[in-house]
């Protein structure tokens, strides 16, 4: 599923830089992430993966690992735009840099989070703040926002909306918490701290995306879900969701 969105994701990244007059690539840097996906997915969470039983050395590892592959892309896409005639320009040298940050090496962190002691679990609770973020952010949006909030990225956006959104999200994790109990060890501090965090970056996301697509000009980032957009704008919410929810609670939680 990861690998599927990543490459979805990457095409239509690819087609709104395009459209942008970017000479951007769409083989390089998807196959460049699926080196990164595959590459974790085995060594952590397959059956061929001889670390699970030793995780918290194994990730160490396989974090380093990815370090390298991480550069390893950068220095690849770089050396490429060298070739570019007429030269490249800058955004054109960093912009294959953000394909592999956005759609490569974050969504990494799904498959790194779900290999941890129970992962499952904290990747559901995780999943379903955020979601519930977007939904209270709807509502409060539309039955109570007056004031504008962050206009020049996207026009229906309001103070009472994102409050709302992080009071939802908030509501839930506490909700998952108490319901997933005994497989979510953690403190209500913890919790308190990653659900506000959670739905922040979700909103975060959010805007990122709408920033591209504004730039682009496209309203949606494609039609792959008919009447509701592209992929990327399904799960920009969730994109930097997952390196911070692993990175919290590998050195804070577990």
């Amino acid at each position: 599923m990861v690998i599927f969105l990543s490459v979805t994701g990457t095409h239509e990244l690819f087609k709104m830089l395009q459209k942008k007059g970017y000479r951007a690539q769409f083989v390089l840097p998807a196959f460049l992430n699926l080196i990164m996906l595959i590459t974790v997915y085995l060594l952590v969470d397959s059956d061929f993966s001889k670390i699970v039983d030793n995780w918290s050395v194994g990730h160490a590892q396989v974090i380093s690992l990815l370090n390298m592959l991480v550069m390893f892309s950068a220095l690849t896409l770089i050396t490429r735009s060298l070739f570019l005639v007429p030269r490249a320009t800058i955004p054109e040298l960093g912009l294959p840099l953000f394909q592999i940050a956005y759609l490569g090496w974050f969504p990494t962190f799904f498959i790194l989070l779900r290999s941890i002691p129970q992962g499952e679990f904290f990747l559901v609770w995780g999943l379903t703040s955020v979601a519930f973020s977007d939904i209270g952010a709807y509502f409060a949006g539309k039955y109570l926002g007056k004031r504008p909030y962050f206009q020049h990225l996207s026009p229906n956006k309001t103070r009472e909306g994102a409050i709302g959104g992080i009071v939802s999200s908030v509501g839930m994790a506490f909700f998952l918490a108490w319901v997933f109990g005994k497989w979510l060890p953690m403190p209500w501090y913890h919790t308190l701290i990653l659900a506000t965090g959670a739905a922040c970056l979700g909103q975060v996301g959010d805007l990122v995306e709408s920033l591209i697509k504004r730039d682009a000009e496209v309203k949606d980032s494609g039609t792959f879900i008919p009447g509701h957009g592209g992929m990327l704008d399904r799960i920009d919410s969730y994109l930097l969701l997952a390196p911070f929810l692993y990175y919290y609670l590998v050195n804070f939680v577990l």
